[in-house]
């Protein structure tokens, strides 16, 4: 992506705005077939993409070509900040998407109650 276009982005995502996960296959939770809370669990800070507007499919199967996840989780960020989390908007060089959910300004890791509490949110887009 250019560099015009990048800089484009506003630094604050809209609550409208939706994030994307990669998720693997071992943060599956196969009894109760959905996301276990630890796919959000980071002490690096927990890893999203986000939408900027764009198409949703076209999201998930940029994250699918990224690194092979058994599934990408899709929410919407007012439901993240509803839990409540810092949402931070952090490109990096290869991602001009990249940003970070957090468990609040001076706390990277989300408590595993914020990990559940997400975990049960998201919707589930499978690779097609």
């Amino acid at each position: 992506m250019p560099s015009s276009e990048v800089s484009e982005l506003n630094e604050i995502i809209s609550d409208e705005e939706f994030l994307f996960r990669g998720v693997l296959k071992i943060n599956w939770n196969n009894r109760e077939n959905r996301i276990s809370s630890s796919a959000f669990k980071d002490s690096q800070g927990c890893s999203v993409d986000r939408c900027n507007f764009r198409n949703h499919n076209d999201v998930a199967n940029s994250i699918f070509v990224k690194k092979d996840f058994f599934t990408v989780a899709k929410i919407q960020t007012l439901n993240v900040r509803s839990v409540p989390t810092k949402v931070k908007y952090l490109p990096v060089e290869d991602n001009p998407y990249h940003s970070e959910i957090h468990d609040e300004e001076n706390r990277i890791q989300l408590r595993p109650s914020k990990a559940k509490k997400i975990s049960k949110q998201v919707e589930i887009i499978h690779k097609t």
